[in-house]
């Protein structure tokens, strides 16, 4: 392995040839064109929005679709015009870019009294050939809100002579990314749902359709709070961040999971257990390695630390680490250089943490820098080593990054200036760097903002593969079980055991109260924030019955008869969410004399297999003999129509 220390070396005389000799000076860092989102930069002291999980659709005007070629010149593919172009995608065969363009991004076109202050002319996606720059519009403000709610208009944006709701604002289409086979996965807002939190708007959940924009099928039914950036892996799965504020959770929190392309075997990658954190813009590295920004929800633009991880280990040994952080399994990941005493430098050492259920093999590609809610980590002269975003892979195991220098962090802690400033940038190697100048700069323009770059190449030259594994789409042919006949709208769920489990009472991070998170003795506090549990403290030996509950979205009635709040939900309670019981399962068995069945770890049997609706969210409580929840699933489930889900999705 190159060390971080050889490859600043490298960098740095580079340079100096380049200076040194013309012809060399010519010669960019890469081979390939970079197509790239650049965004108009106001200077060192005044921020400048971008897109990230807490505002998605936040996009300066003048947003344009870069194409930058190895000799450092570049074209204008896309302008922004009074809109914007963001997340670009590139084709397998390396012809085309898929992108989204926000039509009008101005002041005046935004409704400033509705979340997240949207656009009414919203995003649509479109593709362009970089052949012939023949340009393909594929969505077209789609609108399809719940009919059984209220009497709506045929317009989104306006009402009509009967004085009919409507939303008031655009429909967000984005973050397409082709599939194999010749589909595209996409996020959209068409549904019209309002998050179940308030940490992001609009809500976004997962759809799929033809190349050409037909047949338009929606699988994030589960997508209740909202999912960003879909990328496909190698191994066909869809990689995506998922807003992870189910239950009385921190409200600004971001997973990284994983779900086939038809919606069915959705899993956790990365799960966050710590106030605030973020897992979002995500992308595969060359050798299958998975590397996602982790970065604070507020305040940091998106910028953080890079962190990576293999695949899910094949040898039969768990793919995630103990819920204690603390816990041997979880390795210390490190986050930059802790200054203890400004008046004396050489008190410095590197600084380290550790992730519950941490991937196995988890590790820092920047471990010069963090993610928190301050300025970013010091190099070992005292400066600022920034903060990086929006990683890709790219050939030879590289990563495209975006870094940018100085404090990144819109705080005075200790101070925000010079603000953002983002450039594309390379991890050679894919190697852990421990110094933000072993990066490898490809663009840095102070007037701009360098966003979402993407190496212009087929894919096989990243992956050695022409196109991703094709996953097979549900049949529900009615040939999977008894009690799933062909077309049958329902699911089978279950799970082996409810003992069986990675949560015990006071377990999870605490951010509310300050409670030791790990002590069993904490009060039952930390047991509901966690795990929903209604009665407190609780054993094993309390669960009596699994409940499981539908979980319905709350769509936004933006205008019409008697709206004046921007936030109309109908209801409120403590999770903020709409359940429903589906039903009520006993878990205890006996056998013939009446004595417990035991299942193979000698716990009692707590196995059970249900049939519920299909493409519903959901999720499940274990409860006492009174009904009490003991713990809750602290996520969203589904099942598309025919799917058996044996593991109950953890």
């Amino acid at each position: 392995m190159i060390s971080s220390k050889l490859l600043l070396i490298s960098a740095l005389l580079v340079s100096i040839l380049a200076s040194l000799i013309p012809g060399l000076a010519q010669a960019g860092p890469v081979d390939y064109d970079i197509v790239y989102s650049r965004v108009p930069r106001l200077g060192d002291e005044t921020r400048v929005g971008l897109p990230e999980v807490l505002h998605p659709i936040t996009v300066m005007p003048g947003t344009d679709l870069m194409l930058l070629h190895p000799d450092g010149s570049e074209e204008v593919l896309v302008p922004g015009g009074v809109g914007g172009i963001i997340d670009p995608f590139v084709s397998y065969d390396g012809l085309w870019v898929y992108y989204s363009k926000f039509h009008d991004q101005r002041p005046e076109a935004l409704d400033r009294q509705r979340p997240g202050d949207p656009s009414r002319a919203g995003a649509d996606i479109y593709k362009i050939n970089l052949q012939t720059r023949a340009i393909t519009r594929l969505t077209h403000q789609e609108w399809t809100p719940n009919t059984g709610l209220v009497d709506w208009s045929q317009d989104h944006l306006s009402s009509d002579a009967n004085g009919r709701y409507y939303l008031g604002y655009g429909i967000f289409n984005l973050g397409a990314c082709p599939l194999p086979g010749g589909k595209i996965v996409f996020t959209s807002s068409r549904n019209s749902f309002l998050p179940n939190n308030d940490f992001t708007a609009p809500n976004m959940q997962l759809y799929v359709m033809d190349n050409d924009g037909s047949n338009v099928e929606l699988i994030g039914h589960l997508n209740l709070g909202s999912a960003l950036h879909p990328t496909v892996l190698t191994d066909g799965r869809v990689m995506f961040s998922s807003y992870e504020a189910q239950g009385v959770r921190d409200r600004r929190m971001w997973a990284l999971w994983a779900i086939w392309p038809d919606g069915r075997n959705w899993e956790p990658l990365v799960s966050p257990f710590t106030g605030a954190s973020v897992f979002h813009f995500q992308t595969e590295l060359s050798n299958r390695d998975l590397a996602v920004v982790e970065y604070y929800n507020q305040n940091n633009n998106g910028f953080g630390t890079l962190l990576a991880f293999p695949p899910a280990p094949t040898d039969g040994t768990p793919a995630f680490g103990d819920p204690n952080p603390n816990h041997p399994s979880n390795p210390d990941v490190r986050r930059g250089i802790w200054w203890f005493d400004e008046s004396h430098p050489s008190h410095k050492q590197p600084r380290y943490t550790s992730y519950s259920f941490s991937p196995k093999g988890l590790y820092s590609l920047t471990a010069f820098t963090h993610g928190e809610d301050n300025a970013s980590s010091r190099d070992l002269e005292g400066g600022y080593a920034g903060k990086v975003t929006q990683p890709s892979g790219a050939p030879n195991n590289d990563v495209l990054i975006v870094w940018s220098s100085g404090p990144a962090n819109s705080l005075n802690r200790p101070e925000s200036t010079p603000t953002f400033d983002g450039g594309i940038y390379i991890i050679p190697g894919g190697v852990p760097l421990d110094d933000h100048r072993g990066l490898v700069k490809i663009k840095d323009d102070p007037d701009y903002n360098e966003l979402q770059p993407r190496a212009v190449v087929p894919y096989k030259d990243i992956y050695g593969i022409d196109e991703p594994a094709r996953l097979p789409w549900y049949k529900n042919d009615g040939s999977e079980h008894p009690e799933l006949p062909a077309g049958t709208p329902y699911g089978l769920v279950g799970a082996s055991s409810f003992y069986n489990r990675d949560s015990a009472p006071g377990i999870g991070v605490d951010s509310y109260n300050g409670l030791d998170p790990f002590n069993t003795t904490a009060s039952s506090s930390t047991n509901w924030i966690k795990q929903g549990a209604d009665a407190g403290l609780y054993d094993n030996s309390e669960i009596y019955a699994v409940r499981v509950l539908a979980m319905e979205p709350s769509t936004h009635i933006g205008r019409g008869p008697g709206i004046g709040n921007s936030r109309i939900r109908g209801f409120k309670n403590a999770a903020r969410e709409r359940l429903r019981i589906l039903g009520e399962v006993p878990l205890r068995k006996t056998d013939e004399n009446g004595d417990p069945l035991l299942d193979a770890a000698g716990d009692p049997d707590t196995s059970f297999l249900v049939k519920i609706p299909a493409d519903t969210p959901f999720t499940f409580q274990t409860i006492d003999k009174d009904g009490l929840s003991l713990n809750m699933s602290q996520t969203w489930h589904q099942l598309r129509p025919g799917e058996i889900r044996n593991n109950c999705g953890g």
